[in-house]
C-alpha cells in the first residue's frame, strides 16, 4: 500500500454530523493517492493525470 500517513487518511471517518449534511460525501476517504515523488506544478506523468481525472473527489495538503 503506501506510507502510514496514507493509511491514516484511508482509515480517517468522517464525523456523524459531516456526514448528515453532505449526504453524499462517503464515509471513507478512500482510495487516497499519495505523491511520493514530490510532483511540480504542471509535471504531471500520464499515471498521475490519470490518476486525478478518474477522481471524484480531489484534497491537496501542502
Amino acid at each position: 500500500m503506501g506510507s502510514m500517513a496514507q493509511k491514516k487518511l484511508q482509515s480517517y471517518r468522517l464525523p456523524a454530523n459531516t456526514q448528515e449534511r453532505y449526504r453524499d460525501l462517503p464515509a471513507r476517504l478512500c482510495p487516497v493517492f499519495l505523491d511520493k515523488d514530490n510532483m511540480k506544478p504542471g509535471e504531471l506523468t500520464n499515471q498521475e493525470r490519470d490518476e486525478v481525472q478518474a477522481s471524484k473527489f480531489l484534497i491537496v495538503i501542502c
